[in-house]
């Protein structure tokens, strides 16, 4: 159900892009028609039939080969888009200019028509780049990003349009607002494709021999499955006129927007298909994949094949585009066959029998082309218009029965009939409706007619798919309450639902992130009855957790969040909210709410506010003492925090239960001494060194540390540096400025933040781990070095104590003499570090994160 969801998600955000898209769209021929009538309209649809044949030669089909190899080999995702990039690329630029030269060789094209090609192939290159990258967005259903793109650019041009044709600035400008709308679509969905998977160009050469040998017969195949329809119209030129081509050019037009209903369906089911063509699931989506196409084909054609006289005159403007609402009629026939076709056609690409599907698209093109040929020529009612619209319904005929053969012949696919029999008898039930609702409505302007006729009978319809079983009852489920109760389908076998807030794991980790993190790792492996809802903003990547666990990325401005956060909770049903890290959303729940279950670090922004990050310490004090009050259970991670909640707040000690943290497994794994070495140089290392982990801020002492290391004999600096691991937090100036222009410049290294994987070799190269902290809430660094086996010098305060017991060597944070006298006394006595690292491992096994899980857990069920 989790995967209809997403699937569903997913379609139905291109599916309203489509059709906000083809809104706009209307708006847009309306304009146009108005501005240029129909001679300049012809020479418009002219212009932009010739670019078509330059977008469908450089497609190839990539887009749909992207997705199902992505799909497949997802370990080599990366390569295979950036390949396909790379040989898309070489195409643009062949075929583009060859495109681009044909428009001064045409004779019927003008000067200004030949510019005008050019402006718009560029358009189009931009075009082919992003739906080359718009593959990842796909592989990862996340193609509602590029719906908002594609929205927001066509908005762009209807405004440029309207600008032209108010000031009249000439035709080629509105070429040029088509040009800027693909220009900001692509430049979105790049960057949003590159957020997911950073796009590298491959030209290997092997690499795109294999694509090209893998795309040129599915490109040649999408090449003759399209070709006839700009055939059609350039031959209708050369023996007829611009008039008769702008008039077949409006119901061409309306043709191609119903086409991208079931284009978008197919596209964003491609990935299950190919990841399930060989498995039991496949009947499944197969037979749900057409009952909806049937569904949605019969009931737009239909629609439209009715409503085709209104559809016109909403659409263009003038009695001379009239004569478009037969040629309507006649493509409605033919959008049935493409939207039951399309399913076939992309599981012959799932086959890998792209040659089956290439002989069927050259036998429908060569019939329609001269099936064009013979009748174009030839006077009304048979000839001129009728025949290129009546071609490409034979084209349409021959290529739905040749796929349906292929995929029989090769992988034999029981259907249901039920449901596409309960389709057939809505909407023939419904036609009916539209048909004498169209006549009661005829003295209506048809800005209210046909909104109003479309709307009651697309009630009715779905109404009667319901009830016949046309709508199957799982997939009604999915689409109704997704996306018109705005909640989702209830997943089966849920016990609780809890939600956490995960926005912080998504970038660089330090304390609270890691705590979420490694306790999510940790549930993931004892807890597979609950079901965890887990919010964030970016994406987050190298996380791997059970089906239970759903992530739910919504990409949107901080201040958005908190509010939008809500309502998810509310939508999704939670039971229990689990607040790791922040305590805004706790603090701001009113009426019905979930439990609150609030993990306390630290009370730092109340007992060293002037210590702590100025933004921070004004959120906590404005929230933490709400959320304490609203949470049922508060989980401190140390007795020391405990103990400052209770005084602090006034809480009874009943309410806190103490559930320690634990250094992850990684630390405890011995390390290559070659990597360690390598490390070193990388972050400029090259003595024995005192090591300290943590972010640069006040609270951590570090000035008080490098004023002590300062006092050390210069001998013992020689031998010892002193590296500081971690990012720049606030107040950190005074950190450097301690040894800026000094001889320690070389001695004290500051290496940054450093990622994950390289800590546990830096712990295990060092001679010791130094922790200066005036507070700590917990003090996890000490327990990572414990785990690799490294003596440590700190401070007894706080919680350290508690955690380090007797096994560190302890200084007074505040009395730097003594700092510098424990320094010394742990840099020059071996024995004592050797003593001190005896039981440092096993004092680390005390503490684990199924242990912490567990205790978690225990709290969970009891709330």
């Amino acid at each position: 159900m989790e995967q209809a969801q997403k699937i569903a998600s997913n379609t139905i955000a291109q599916i309203l892009s489509k059709m906000f898209n083809a809104v706009l769209s209307v708006v847009i021929i309306k304009i146009i028609t108005h501005y240029l009538k129909t001679e300049g309209y012809g020479q418009y649809t002219l212009v932009y039939e010739l670019v078509g044949f330059f977008g469908i030669a450089c497609d190839l089909g990539l887009f749909t080969i992207a997705v199902d190899e992505m799909a497949k080999t997802k370990e080599r995702m990366q390569r295979v888009l950036g390949s396909i990039l790379g040989l898309r690329l070489i195409l643009i630029l062949i075929i583009g200019t060859i495109t681009t030269a044909s428009a001064f060789l045409i004779p019927n094209f003008t000067p200004v028509m030949s510019i005008a090609v050019i402006i718009a192939a560029i358009g189009i290159a931009a075009n082919l780049i992003s739906s080359t990258v718009a593959a990842t967005l796909q592989v990862n259903l996340k193609m509602t990003i590029n719906a908002y793109a594609i929205i927001i650019g066509k908005i762009l041009m209807v405004g440029y349009i309207a600008l032209t044709a108010f000031f009249g600035w000439g035709f080629l400008h509105l070429i040029i607002a088509g040009l800027i709308n693909n220009l900001f679509v692509t430049g979105v969905t790049t960057y949003a494709s590159h957020r997911l998977l950073p796009i590298k160009l491959y030209f290997d050469r092997e690499e795109i021999w294999r694509l090209l040998k893998k795309s040129a017969v599915y490109g040649a195949a999408l090449i003759f499955g399209s070709i006839y329809l700009r055939i059609n119209t350039i031959m209708l030129r050369q023996f007829t006129s611009d008039n008769v081509v702008g008039v077949f050019g409006i119901a061409l037009r309306s043709f191609e927007l119903l086409l991208l209903i079931p284009f978008s369906f197919m596209n964003s089911i491609l990935p299950s298909l190919a990841q399930n063509i060989h498995t039991e699931k496949f009947s499944s989506l197969f037979q749900k994949s057409w009952d909806v196409l049937v569904m949605t084909g019969l009931g737009m054609s239909v629609g439209s094949f009715i409503m085709a006289e209104e559809m016109i005159r909403l659409i263009s403007t003038g009695s001379d585009f009239a004569p478009a609402a037969n040629l309507m009629r006649i493509l409605a026939i033919a959008s049935v066959f493409n939207f039951l076709s399309s399913l076939f056609q992309y599981v012959l690409v799932s086959l890998n029998r792209v040659k089956v599907f290439f002989a069927i698209a050259l036998l429908e093109a060569v019939i329609a082309i001269i099936f064009a040929y013979i009748l174009i020529p030839l006077p009304p009612p048979f000839g001129q218009a009728s025949a290129a619209a009546w071609a490409i319904v034979v084209a349409q005929t021959i290529n739905f029965f040749g796929v349906t053969w292929g995929v029989a012949r090769i992988r034999p696919i029981k259907l249901s009939w039920k449901a596409t029999f309960a389709t057939l008898f809505s909407v023939i039930i419904t036609g009916i409706y539209l048909w004498f609702i169209k006549g009661a409505l005829s003295h209506w302007s048809v800005y209210l007619s046909l909104p109003t006729a479309f709307f009651t009978a697309g009630i009715l319809y779905i109404f009667l798919l319901t009830k016949t079983g046309g709508l199957s009852t799982d997939l009604s489920k999915v689409l109704w309450q997704r996306f018109f109760l705005n909640k989702p389908a209830p997943l089966p076998g849920q016990k609780l639902r809890i939600a956490i807030d995960i926005r912080g794991i998504s970038g660089e980790r330090t304390g609270k992130e890691w705590y979420t993190l490694s306790l999510l790792t940790a549930l993931g492996n004892i807890d597979k009855d609950n079901d965890y809802f887990l919010f964030t903003r970016h994406p987050v990547k190298n996380i791997n957790l059970p089906n239970n666990f759903h992530i739910i990325e919504r990409k949107m401005p901080l201040l958005l969040w908190h509010p939008h956060f809500m309502w998810q909770i509310r939508k999704y049903k939670i039971d229990i909210l689990l607040a790791t890290a922040s305590y805004i959303v706790p603090s701001l729940l009113m009426g019905k709410k979930p439990k609150v279950i609030t993990v306390i670090h630290d009370t730092i922004a109340f007992l060293f506010p002037r210590r702590h990050q100025a933004k921070a310490t004004t959120i906590e004090r404005f929230t933490l003492k709400r959320t304490l009050e609203h949470s049922t259970t508060i989980v401190a991670v140390s007795q020391n925090t405990k103990k400052d909640i209770e005084r602090l707040f006034d809480i009874a000690p009943e309410k806190i239960t103490v559930i320690p943290e634990a250094a992850r497994e990684q630390f405890s794994v011995p390390r290559d001494p070659a990597m360690t070495e390598q490390l070193k140089k990388d972050y400029g290392i090259s003595q024995h060194y005192l090591l300290f982990i943590g972010t640069l801020e006040p609270r951590k002492n570090l000035v008080r540390l490098i004023k002590a290391y300062k006092l050390l004999p210069a001998q013992l600096q020689k031998d010892y540096q002193l590296v500081i691991v971690g990012r720049k937090g606030w107040y950190y100036k005074e950190i450097f400025s301690e040894i800026a222009g000094t001889l320690l410049e070389k001695q004290v290294i500051f290496t940054g933040y450093v990622p994950d994987q390289d800590l546990p070799y830096l712990l295990h190269g060092a001679t010791g781990f130094v922790l200066p902290s005036l507070y700590e809430g917990f003090g996890l660094p000490i327990l990572e070095a414990f785990a690799c086996g490294i003596p440590v010098i700190t401070t007894p305060n706080s919680s350290l104590k508690e955690i380090a017991k007797d096994d560190c060597l302890y200084f007074d944070p505040y009395d730097i003499h003594d700092m510098k006298v424990k320094l010394r006394l742990f840099l020059e006595d071996e024995v004592l570090r050797q003593r001190l690292s005896q039981n440092l491992v096993a004092r680390s096994q005390e503490f684990s994160w199924k242990r912490t899980a567990e205790e978690m857990l225990r709290v969970i069920q009891q709330v």
